[in-house]
C-alpha cells in the first residue's frame, strides 16, 4: 500500500503561439509623407502586405514534471508521454529519465504535437525485481525492499503535468470511462472520503505504516495502489446517480435443508439522482427444525456507534459508495475500504456446478466447511441467468471497531445479570484477596480458546477509575465447561473511560490469544425490562493485519436472487 511528498497545486502547461504585433502605419499629419506602410525591418519574418509581424518563433513548450509517488516518493520509475495509448513506454514516445529519491520527473514534449499533447497520457512504470536492480521501484517509506511484488502502471489525465500517484491513476480511469476530469476528481473524493485537493497532495498525512491504519488520503492512495497490484480494476462511480432498490450480493449462505438454514445478503435501497453515495439493508433469514429463526438470533450482534451502543439489525442501513475501491459503514460504526477484484461469469451455468467447484476455492461463503449434499438437491437443474457473477471482495477496516458479538446470556459475552450491573462491581468481584486459582472463581473473565482459559485479578486501586491486574492461565475442561489450575503469566493495569456516552473498560497485559481483537469490558443499559448489562466487548486491534479482512467470495445479486428463489428463501 502508498504514500509521499508533492506540491499542493497542479502544475499547468499552457501551449500557444506568440501573440501578433499589430503594425500601426506611418504616415499622415502633413509630415509630406504618402501612408504608405514602413517596410519590416531587417530579419522579420513578416509577411509583406499583412501589416501583421509574427516577431520572433514561438518558443517550445516547457517539459512536463511533477512526482511520482505510492506511500513516498518513487524512486527507479520510467515516467513517459503514452502517445499511442497502449500503457506502455515506448521507444518513440518521450520519456524522463528513471526518478530519483525524490520521486521528481521531467518529459519533454518540445517535438510534441499540440493536438496529440492534449490526449496523451503521462504513465509512470512501477516495475517490480530485485531491489539492486536499477529498474526496480522503491518507495521511500520503505527503501530496503521493492515497492511492489507485481509491476503495474500509474498514470494521470492528459493535458498537463503534475502528481502521479494511485488516486490520480483512480481518476484517469473514470476520464477513460467517459467523465469529464473535473467529474471524475469530484466522485473520486467522495468515493475514497477524502478531500479533493488531496488527490494531488496526500503527502501532509501521515505516512501509511504496517503499525496502524488511518483514515486517511495517504492511506487510501495505499489502498488503490493494492488494488491495482492484486490485478482488480478500478472504476469510478458516479456518486449522484439513482439506486434502484434490489436483491445484492450474498454474504454468507449454510444451508442443510429447507428446514435448516441460515442466509445473509445485501439488499440495495431506493434513492433518487443528486445525492451522494449508497445504501442497502444487511438481510438475514434462517430456520432451525424447521422453526423460523428469531430476530435476535439472526442479529444477536450490539455495535457501540458515536451514538451508543445498538443493536445491528436490518433496520440500520449500510452506508457506502460506488465504485472500485469503495467506502462502507455498517451498523454505524464499522467504516472501511473494500475493493472487488473482476466478475467471474457464471451466467448460463448450473447452480449446483458452481456450489460444487467453489467448496475448493478457499474464498468460499457458500457452504463452507459443511456437506452440500442437501443444497445441491435442492438446486437441482437450476441454472444462473444473465448477468449473473462471482467476485472476491477485500476491505479494511478504517477506526476502532468495538461490539458485542453476542448479545443473549449465555453465549459468552454477557455477565451474569444477579451480581453485576456496573464495572464497579465486576471488578469488586475479582480482587486478589478473594480469587480461588483452584478453580477460577472470583476472578476478571479474560476468554476461552481450546482447552486454556485466561482470568485476571485486582491487585490494587491507583484512582477511582484505574488499578493494576495479575493475568493468569487456567485449564479449561470442554466437555465439564471448568476450569482449574490457574498459574500466574503475568501482570497489567486496567482503565474505565467513557466513549460515545458509554463506558468502558481496557485491560493491558493481555495474554490471550485474539484474531485482530482485544478484550474489553463495558456497561449498556438497554432500559425497560431488559436493565443493566456487564459485557465482555470486542475492539479492532490498530493494525493493519489485525484490520484486514480475509478475502471472500461472493454471488452477485442476479445469481443470489435466482438461488433464492430456487431455495425458497
Amino acid at each position: 500500500m502508498s504514500r509521499n511528498r508533492l506540491s499542493r497545486q497542479r502544475l499547468a502547461y499552457l501551449f500557444s503561439a506568440a501573440v501578433a504585433l499589430s503594425l500601426t502605419a506611418c504616415g499622415g499629419g502633413g509630415d509630406g509623407s504618402s501612408g504608405t506602410p514602413a517596410p519590416p525591418p531587417s530579419g522579420s519574418t513578416l509577411n509583406p502586405g499583412s501589416g501583421v509581424s509574427d516577431g520572433a518563433a514561438p518558443p517550445p513548450p516547457a517539459p512536463l514534471k511533477g512526482q511520482v509517488t505510492r506511500n513516498a516518493a518513487l524512486q527507479n520509475v520510467l515516467v513517459c508521454l503514452d502517445l499511442n495509448a497502449n500503457n506502455a513506454c515506448d521507444a518513440d514516445e518521450p520519456a524522463s529519465a528513471r526518478t530519483g529519491a525524490d520521486g521528481a520527473y521531467s518529459v519533454d514534449i518540445a517535438k510534441v504535437p499540440a493536438a496529440k499533447l492534449s490526449s496523451s497520457s503521462l504513465i509512470a512504470l512501477v516495475n517490480t525485481g530485485a531491489v539492486t536492480d536499477p529498474g526496480t521501484a522503491i518507495d521511500s517509506a520503505n527503501p530496503t525492499v521493492a515497492a511492489t511484488t507485481t509491476s503495474y502502471v500509474l498514470t494521470r489525465p492528459a493535458g498537463a503535468g503534475g502528481a502521479i500517484n494511485p488516486l490520480t491513476t483512480l481518476v484517469q480511469a473514470g476520464v477513460a470511462a467517459g467523465m469529464s476530469e473535473a467529474d471524475a476528481r469530484k466522485n473520486v473524493a467522495i468515493q475514497l472520503g477524502i478531500a479533493e485537493a488531496k488527490i494531488d497532495n496526500y503527502q501532509d498525512d501521515p505516512p501509511a505504516t504496517d503499525a496502524e491504519v488511518l483514515d486517511t488520503a495517504r492511506f487510501a492512495a495505499a489502498f488503490v495502489s493494492d488494488t491495482l497490484r492484486s490485478g482488480r480494476p478500478l472504476e469510478v462511480g458516479d456518486q449522484n446517480s439513482a439506486v434502484t432498490p434490489g436483491v445484492g450480493e450474498l454474504i454468507n449462505l449454510q444451508y442443510t435443508d429447507a428446514s435448516n438454514y441460515y442466509a445473509y445478503w445485501a439488499e440495495s435501497q431506493a434513492k433518487p439522482a443528486g445525492t451522494p453515495g449508497s445504501s442497502s439493508l444487511l438481510m438475514k433469514a434462517g430456520k432451525y427444525q424447521g422453526t423460523t429463526s428469531a430476530k435476535l438470533a439472526l442479529y444477536p450482534q450490539a455495535a457501540l456507534t458515536p451514538s451508543g451502543w445498538k443493536m445491528c439489525d436490518d433496520s440500520i442501513p449500510a452506508r457506502g459508495t460506488k465504485g472500485n475501491p469503495y467506502r462502507t459503514t455498517t451498523c454505524d460504526a464499522n467504516t472501511s475500504l473494500a475493493s472487488r477484484g473482476a466478475p467471474q461469469d457464471i451466467a448460463g451455468k448450473a447452480m449446483a456446478d458452481v456450489v460444487t467447484a467453489q467448496q475448493s476455492n478457499s474464498n468460499n461463503t457458500i457452504n463452507a466447511g459443511m456437506s452440500t449434499g442437501g443444497l445441491i438437491g435442492a438446486l437441482g437443474n437450476a441454472t444462473f441467468p444473465a448477468g449473473s457473477a462471482i467476485r472476491n471482495r477485500t476491505s479494511v477496516t478504517l477506526g476502532s471497531y468495538i461490539n458485542i458479538p453476542d448479545v443473549r446470556s449465555g453465549f459468552g459475552y454477557a455477565i451474569s445479570q444477579s451480581s453485576v450491573t456496573t464495572l464497579e462491581q465486576l471488578l469488586a468481584g475479582a480482587q486478589a484477596s478473594g480469587a480461588n486459582l483452584a478453580n477460577a472463581t472470583g476472578m476478571l473473565p479474560m476468554g476461552t480458546v481450546g482447552n486454556q482459559s485466561w482470568r485476571s485479578t485486582v491487585t490494587g486501586a491507583t484512582s477511582p477509575t484505574s488499578g493494576t491486574v495479575q493475568h493468569y492461565v487456567c485449564d479449561y475442561n470442554t466437555s465439564t465447561q471448568t476450569r482449574s489450575n490457574c498459574v500466574p503469566i503475568g501482570t497489567g493495569t486496567y482503565t474505565i473511560t467513557t466513549q460515545s456516552g458509554t463506558r468502558l473498560m481496557r485491560v493491558t497485559g493481555q495474554q490471550r490469544p485474539t484474531a485482530g481483537q482485544t478484550l474489553l469490558f463495558t456497561e449498556v443499559d438497554w432500559g425497560g425490562p431488559s436493565g443493566k448489562w456487564v459485557y465482555q466487548a470486542l475492539e479492532t486491534k490498530p493494525d493493519l493485519a489485525s484490520r484486514v479482512s480475509g478475502t471472500a467470495s461472493r454471488l452477485n445479486g442476479p445469481a443470489w436472487a435466482a438461488m433464492k428463489s430456487q431455495l425458497g428463501i
